[in-house]
């Protein structure tokens, strides 16, 4: 079974045989639904190069649709008789849509036993006799030439959309309506030609909530006499009022007569006023004026100036400036009614202002919570949009000063950057000066700022300070050049003024590219007993630092690319995750219980095993290791330490040989991890990786990974040691749901310093290949319900 069968392109005769087998299809597939849309967007079709719908295919076969609900068909040749055929071979069939189509002069439906709902025909060749009577149809549309309509004793017609191209037609349609009057709610139709004293006799409609007229008319007229007034008297429910005017020039500018109002009945449940075109001729105004002067109820008005005739937009002459024209439309909108609006229905401009800026009415504290997902700058300016808007900013406890788009827009040109700080440290001046909340709960910095700045951010700090900081961001970025010691802000203890730096509300501190001397850290947290984390990105001078006793609330540290050699001491703290990326001179873990998360990659060749036996005092609670491998991998390397709770591992592999990983490295990996349920590896792309046979290997005596879920593999390149180390583990994974193998470089910095990848690009499709032409058959045939991806 297939539910929708779509096909959309341009095909016509010459694919008569081609659709008909499709067809075939549908009718052992019981489609549900079909849509057929030849479009043909090159030229006019005509009968005899368009697609002809069957009744009966090539082989004799009758289309019978027997599980059909809904037919779309556009661009095909659909003959007198076809849709009351399907609809009897078709009893499910509810809805009917054809566009575009020809062949069609005459559609019949009635009866019973037609189980149709939805009838609608667009812009057919042709005209169109249609006959509708005895069935429960519900809605029923019709854009085109109409030659002829007849309606009869459709009790359950709800709406009723007619668009037709027929001078005077309108009376004949509308009187059509006598045998659904009391189902009718949703009701469109045109006025084409000159609307005149007896035009428009609409049948009583007690239940019509809805109505759109379409005005084509090329004359001026009494409308409001002759048209509206019949509208209001025959839908007396009427709720959403619709008018589409079009843009014809013999619309002429005349002087606005005041109209007296008093003797006509009011539109009193209407609710919505909507006018489309208008243009500000004196028939706009005048009808909006009436419908505005008499409805008691009314919530919403909206006027849409823009054109809608859009044939006219391309032939004819009046168009020629379509966009001047829609501003002046526009102007004339707003300067005819919205003083009219604001008088005769106060409720429906309140509501309308509400709906142009539904955000300014939003609770204070939500426009604060918005306010404070931006950069300070662009909160600032909302102080400009209005009074509600003025004092809202100074509320914001988020200041973040970002220069993202400053320091974008300077790029490589250091003229620029004297120019540019000098702005940056003003906006901050100002909006410290102009602050009035007695706290703030993140204060952000980032720009290229160094030691020629220090007195200024020293200021910035003292409002940290002052306002109980609890998040401090300094992030004094340098994308031009290697700062020095004496070229950087040095981060202090004691501001100029003598004042020690005591941020007691401190929770999260984030530094970068600043001088961080020996023993600051530790008397931070000295100061801040609620520090909880620790971020120090690329900082310089620091070369130890000593993390210990129990009344330290630290949590989280992050110490990553720093200048210089730097040793780390770490003991009898409540410390739960510990990064560092850089240049490791000594490692000393002791008696830290909480510790779940360890990541560490260092540039010492040989130092795995030393970092590794730090991690005694907390195999229990660890649960995220990450370490990397420097240097030739020999027999006694990496004696991991039995780790029974560690559910994820992250290895990065630096190695410039091919070694033998399968035996010494990942088997003592997971002898260690039992638990393991997500490994991931990245490799290098080395030049010394050459590729050799592959030999095959056997890993009967070795025990599986039980609980491996993922296994990742980034940098994979197709070599050996590449291919053995995956087949490795997913030949041993017994439990394995995912496979993730990204073949891009890992190690960046060789991309532009090796030899080997001056064909970067080349080389990352080469890699891609080779991970999908070694990997893809082998998940399938060991691993068969993991997901393999290949990145």
């Amino acid at each position: 079974m297939v539910h929708r069968f779509r096909i959309q392109f341009d095909l016509g005769d010459l694919n008569q045989s081609v659709i008909d087998e499709w067809l075939r299809f549908v009718v052992n597939k019981n489609v549900e639904i079909l849509e057929l849309d030849l479009q043909n967007g090159r030229k006019a079709c005509t009968i005899f190069a368009s697609y002809n719908f069957p009744l009966n295919l090539s082989n004799a076969t009758v289309v019978e649709l027997a599980s059909l609900r809904k037919l779309y068909l556009n661009n095909v040749v659909v003959r007198n008789g076809v849709v009351e055929k399907l609809l009897t071979t078709s009893p499910l069939l509810e809805s009917i849509s054809i566009q575009s189509s020809i062949g069609l002069t005459k559609i019949r439906v009635g009866g019973r036993g037609v189980n149709l709902k939805h009838l609608e025909i667009v812009n057919c060749f042709g005209g169109i006799s249609v006959h509708l009577n005895d069935c429960d149809l519900v809605s029923f549309t019709y854009m085109g030439i109409l030659m002829d309509l007849d309606i009869a004793n459709l009790p359950k017609l709800k709406e009723f959309n007619v668009r037709h191209d027929r001078v005077g037609f309108d009376n004949y349609v509308l009187s059509q309506l006598s045998s659904c009057v009391s189902s009718l709610e949703v009701l469109s139709f045109p006025v084409d030609g000159m609307i005149t004293e007896n035009l428009h006799s609409i049948p009583r409609l007690p239940n019509v909530k809805k109505l759109t007229m379409t005005i084509d008319t090329l004359e001026d007229g009494h409308i409001l006499n002759h048209l509206v007034s019949s509208i209001r008297e025959a839908c007396p429910n009427l709720e959403t009022f619709i008018i589409k005017l079009g843009w014809y020039s013999p619309f002429e500018r005349r002087v606005l007569k005041s109209r007296s109002y008093a003797n006509i009945q009011p539109f009193e449940n209407l609710k919505v006023f909507k006018m489309l075109g208008y243009y500000g001729r004196t028939v706009d105004y005048e009808l909006a004026a009436y419908v505005i002067h008499n409805v008691v109820a009314l919530e919403k008005v909206v006027i849409d100036p823009r054109r809608h005739d859009q044939i006219m937009i391309y032939q004819g002459k009046v168009r020629r400036n379509i966009l001047l024209r829609e501003e002046v439309a526009r102007s004339s909108a707003k300067w005819q009614l919205e003083s009219l609006v604001a008088r005769k229905s106060p409720a429906a401009m309140k509501n309308q202002k509400k709906g142009d800026d539904f955000i300014s009415n939003l609770p204070f504290d939500v426009l604060v919570f918005i306010l404070s997902l931006l950069p300070v700058r662009d909160a600032v300016v909302t102080t400009t949009l209005s009074k509600r808007w003025r004092f809202v900013w100074s509320s914001v406890k988020h200041l973040n000063f970002d220069a993202t788009k400053s320091l974008s827009k300077v790029g490589r040109k250091l003229s620029l950057y004297d120019s540019e700080r000098a702005k940056y440290i003003e906006q901050v001046n100002c909006v410290i000066r102009n602050y009035n909340h007695p706290m703030v709960h993140r204060f952000r910095i980032q720009f290229d700022l160094g030691d020629l700045n220090q007195s200024v951010i020293d200021e910035w700090l003292q409002f940290v300070v002052n306002k109980n900081v609890e998040i401090l961001e300094l992030d004094l970025q340098n994308g031009r050049k290697v700062r020095t010691i004496f070229a950087s802000y040095n981060f202090p203890l004691n501001l100029s003024n003598a004042i020690v730096v005591e941020l007691a509300s401190l929770k999260k501190l984030y530094l970068n590219n600043v001088v961080l001397r020996n023993g600051v850290v530790e008397e931070l947290l000295t100061r801040s007993p609620l520090l909880e984390f620790i971020s120090i990105h690329r900082c310089i001078g620091l070369t130890q630092i000593r993390v210990g006793r129990q009344g330290v609330n630290l949590k989280h540290l992050e110490i990553v690319n720093c200048f210089g050699d730097l040793s780390v001491h770490l003991n009898d703290c409540d410390l739960v995750s510990f990064t560092y990326k850089g240049i490791l001179t000594d490692l000393e873990f002791a008696n830290l219980p909480n510790l779940k998360e360890f990541n560490i990659r260092h540039d010492r060749v040989g130092f795995e095993n030393y970092v590794l036996s730090q991690l005694s005092s907390c195999v229990s609670s660890l649960e995220a290791l990450s370490f990397s491998i420097n240097g030739m991998i020999t027999e006694n390397l990496l004696s991991i330490p039995r780790l029974p709770n560690l559910k994820k591992l992250t290895l990065t592999i630096d190695t410039m040989e091919d070694g033998h990983l399968l035996n010494h490295l990942v088997s003592s990996i997971r002898e260690a991890c039992p638990k393991l349920e997500t490994f991931i590896i990245k490799l290098g792309w080395y030049s010394p990786f050459e590729r050799r046979v592959l030999k095959a290997r056997s890993s009967a005596n070795i025990l599986p990974f039980e609980s491996l879920k993922v296994f990742k593999m980034l940098g994979y390149y197709g070599r050996s040691v590449d291919y053995e180390l995956a087949a490795y583990v997913i030949h041993n994974a017994v439990a394995l749901e995912k496979v993730v193998i990204d073949p891009r470089c890992q190690d960046l910095i060789s991309i532009y310093q090796h030899k080997v990848h001056r064909n970067f690009w080349l080389k990352k499709d080469v890699a891609r290949s080779s991970a999908k032409r070694q990997l893809e058959s082998l998940v399938a045939r060991k691993s068969p319900g993991a997901k393999f991806v290949i990145l």
